[in-house]
């Protein structure tokens, strides 16, 4: 539930490794649950260029973010 302590703690991660793929789709988790989906989708779209084989669950995610963005706008 501390999504602000827990992009820190991705942020680091991604610091000492820009590779690390789970770093970038957890964060985008964090960034996704706290209402910042523009970041969110900027790292589902970093974690499936690292890692395109395994890429669905960052695709579902990247639909949800810009779903929700869509239903943001329309209010």
């Amino acid at each position: 539930g501390d999504y602000h302590r827990a992009i820190q703690d991705y942020d680091k991660a991604i610091e000492l490794n820009p590779n690390f793929a789970n770093a970038y789709y957890n964060r985008g988790i964090a960034y996704k649950n706290s209402g910042d989906y523009h970041r969110a989708i900027a790292d589902f779209n970093k974690y499936a260029a690292l890692n395109p084989s395994d890429a669905a669950d960052a695709y579902k995610m990247l639909g949800e973010c810009y779903q929700a963005l869509a239903e943001k706008s329309t209010k």
